[in-house]
């Protein structure tokens, strides 16, 4: 897996730890109370921190792949700045954002419905 991946992994698992606790804290219906209410807060947060790292580092990891090819390092810095501005505009990548930057850097095509699967289909075609 790449290291994006064993990020993506890790992270998550940390928001899963913080849902764990608020459901032990919180098992019943109704309102939770706001001790508790944080901890979902925060472990959603985690969730959606995690996932649009992924999308970042796995376009990244795909994109180096591609520039391995490329003789002209003039050329692989010009993509390099371009791409690390689009993320810098990216913020919580919905599918559609996905879609546009792993077609554009990691040569993986797909459509709206599978934009969630491209950090899998770009690792596992290259």
């Amino acid at each position: 897996m790449p290291k994006a991946g064993d990020t993506f992994e890790l992270a998550i698992k940390g928001a899963e730890r913080l849902l764990d606790v608020f459901n032990k804290l919180h098992p019943g219906s109704g309102h939770p109370p706001p001790e508790a209410e944080v901890l979902k807060r925060a472990g959603l947060i985690m969730a959606m921190t995690a996932w649009e790292t992924y999308v970042e580092d796995r376009v990244d990891e795909a994109l180096e792949a591609r520039l391995l090819r490329l003789n002209d390092p003039k050329i692989a810095r010009l993509i390099r700045k371009k791409l690390a501005d689009e993320i810098s505009r990216l913020h919580n990548p919905n599918s559609l954002r996905t879609l546009q930057l792993f077609r554009e850097y990691a040569d993986v095509e797909g459509d709206r419905r599978s934009a969630c699967r491209l950090g899998v289909a770009a690792a596992t075609s290259r």
